[in-house]
């Protein structure tokens, strides 16, 4: 009796569980789709920096909906494909970050102005939705490294731009011209020097790391070593003192630890080597540079015209405004409206945007709840990377644990005495390394991932991909709504009143919450009842100006400019005292911006108050001696009278 083989017998029928399809199948190749992915998550980062840094909404605004689109597609991924999307990775401090972003709209609320606080809300945003999407994308072998030098060669290749700049002695910056106050000082595609050299000592903590790193390809290194040597001298030319002090701190930083992973012995004599090497360079550069010689002394507080002057006013005025309102803040943006009514000495600064300390400003908008809430993200990012280093079975990529460690070092050294964290482009790099180092600790299992299956897998990417798209539709419509109000300016400025006011308008019509839109049409009603020879229509423009800046009143009523020009609007319509009040008010708050109190002397000087003009008067004096306007009405109302 023959038995059948054992490949003819029938194969048992085993019931394989069903998955979940939502989707159909994406016929793009999985590799071409991770490319578009990153090139959206990149552009921040890489063309941000090439925009001068993305510093104004014409900028930022089209790189947030990319990043957002980046973001959609990440979150789509797991929902698209199968193969290794079981895996979800949670970034270290990625719940707390997201609590941060949460923390942010409710701000967009409660804030002292909506719309400076929903556009930050809308950045933070960004920022976190590629923290946690870089954490994924870059674990994927090699990726990481490959990210790595791309970040590398570009920052070279704005280096070099500088030192053409400097041999050229050139003062543009690509197509505009550097303001006269930074002299000759390098920048890069950066406008301010401190920010490109905030940019130079993120880049440097990892390219030494990768210098050094055994594991890493030989033209990583290669790079590493080439920008090194490069940015080094580039970052003396930013002549940025808060810049070489970061790097010197971040470099420290991830030399030590560096040398800790090698032996005991080495971290020791590191621990005194490094020192001693940044003390000799410092003396060196005193020695023989009478630029750094210069730098150096304006940090005396008693030098008049120091910058550290300026500074130490700056925190004091932000303390008092703390004080004020310590546990929530004033809201996100709203330091720059804020600041002038605590502001206490008469320095050049009509409007000062930052507290030139990211630690003080951060804890004036957002209180010592969200202060607190930073707090926690950055030390459970510290936590994670110093756990997985002194982890004994970690594997090799303890040298981009340096390099991160350097980096987040130096930033926040650098944020002791600037608004760096402030800077689009650079907050982006940093939450590009911060990714992609942690992918790379995933890939390599130094941290394990947390499935995500079946139907919490669509409920979680789906909900976010949502998130993601609803957020990049809020930055189309405040990207839009900012472009037309430009327009509508250049309108107005040009004189072609109908037209502005038609671009203000629409601006309004997809922004209901920019409270630039009403003072902008208020100002445009202000012009043309002032120069209007009949009575009536006079009138009624008044009136249609007093009714705009009203609006913009309540959707912000520390910007003293609003105030102001409704003061005007009344007397206009004759209602000389009330106008009074609001001129006052706006003089008041504002007590060192000397155009206002010069505005208002001369008004109360035509309206027959001399006592209460001649005061006013005098302390405009105070302000701006030189001033030939105040210097004659002194004259005039204290000549005596025949």
């Amino acid at each position: 009796m023959s038995f059948p083989s054992v490949k003819s017998l029938p194969t048992p029928n085993k019931r394989r569980p069903k998955r979940l399809q939502v989707f159909p199948p994406l016929s793009l190749p999985e590799h071409i789709y991770d490319f578009i992915t990153i090139a959206f998550l990149f552009s921040p980062s890489v063309l941000g920096m090439f925009l001068y840094g993305a510093t104004r909404m014409w900028s930022i605004g089209p790189l947030m909906m990319v990043s957002y689109l980046g973001v959609a597609l990440f979150c789509l991924k797991p929902l698209l494909f199968d193969r290794d999307q079981n895996n979800f990775q949670i970034p270290p401090g990625g719940i707390i970050f997201f609590f941060i972003f949460g923390y942010g709209f409710l701000h967009v609320f409660l804030a002292s102005g909506s719309y400076e606080a929903h556009l930050e809300w809308l950045k933070l945003g960004s920022y976190v939705g590629v923290y946690w999407a870089w954490s994924k994308v870059s674990s994927r072998k090699n990726r990481g490294q490959i990210l790595l030098g791309v970040l590398i060669l570009s920052v070279s290749l704005m280096a070099w731009y500088a030192i053409i700049q400097h041999a050229k002695e050139s003062i543009m910056v690509l197509n505009i011209e550097r303001p006269e106050g930074y002299g000759m000082r390098a920048s890069g595609t950066y406008v301010c020097p401190n920010h490109f050299a905030g940019l130079l000592e993120i880049v440097m903590c990892m390219a030494l790391a990768m210098i050094l790193m055994p594991s890493a390809s030989i033209p990583l290194r290669t790079l590493a070593l080439y920008g090194m040597v490069l940015f080094v001298p580039v970052l003396f030319l930013t002549q940025s003192r808060s810049g070489l002090v970061g790097a010197g701190v971040g470099l420290s930083v991830t030399g030590l630890l560096i040398a800790w992973e090698k032996n005991k012995r080495l971290f020791c004599s590191s621990v005194v080597f490094i020192p001693l090497l940044f003390v000799l360079l410092v003396g060196k550069l005193w020695y023989v540079s009478p630029v750094f010689q210069q730098r150096v002394a304006e940090m005396n507080p008693s030098e008049l015209g120091g910058t550290a002057l300026g500074r130490i006013a700056y925190w004091k005025d932000t303390i008092e405004m703390i004080k004020d309102k310590p546990f929530l803040g004033y809201g996100p943006g709203s330091f720059r409206w804020i600041y002038s009514g605590y502001k206490s000495s008469n320095l050049e600064q009509l409007w000062l945007r930052y507290a030139h300390n990211e630690y003080l400003q951060t804890i004036a908008e957002y209180g010592f709840v969200g202060f607190f809430l930073f707090i926690g993200f950055v030390f459970a990012i510290v936590f994670s990377l110093l756990k997985t280093f002194r982890n004994p079975s970690r594997s090799r990529n303890t040298y981009l644990i340096a390099g991160l460690a350097g980096s987040i070092s130096a930033t926040l050294t650098h944020a002791c005495f600037d608004f760096n964290l402030h800077i689009f482009s650079i907050t982006h790099v940093l939450m590009m390394l911060a990714g992609t180092v942690f992918g790379v600790l995933y890939a390599s299992q130094d941290l394990t991932p947390q499935p995500l299956v079946g139907f919490k897998k669509y409920v979680f990417c789906g909900g976010s991909c949502a998130l993601a798209l609803v957020l990049f539709g809020l930055t189309v419509q405040a990207f839009v709504a900012d472009r037309l109000y430009i327009k509508a300016e250049s309108y107005r400025k040009e004189l072609k009143m109908p037209d502005a006011l038609k671009m203000f308008r629409y601006a309004g019509k997809v922004d209901n919450d920019n409270w630039l839109v009403p003072m902008g049409i208020g100002r445009i009603y202000a012009i043309q009842s002032f120069w209007s020879r009949m009575p009536e229509r006079k009138k009624t423009l008044a009136e249609r100006s007093v009714k705009s800046y009203k609006k913009a009143y309540e959707l912000n009523p520390f910007d003293m400019r609003v105030s102001f020009g409704l003061g005007q609007a009344y007397i206009t319509l004759g209602e000389h005292e009330k106008g009074l009040e609001w001129m006052r008010r706006a003089a008041n708050y504002a007590k060192y911006e000397f155009r206002y109190h010069r505005r208002l002397g001369i008004e109360l000087r035509r309206l027959g108050k001399d006592e209460e003009a001649l005061e006013v008067f005098r302390w405009a004096r105070r302000l701006k001696p030189s001033d030939e306007t105040v210097q004659l009405n002194i004259k005039m109302l204290t000549s005596p009278k025949s």
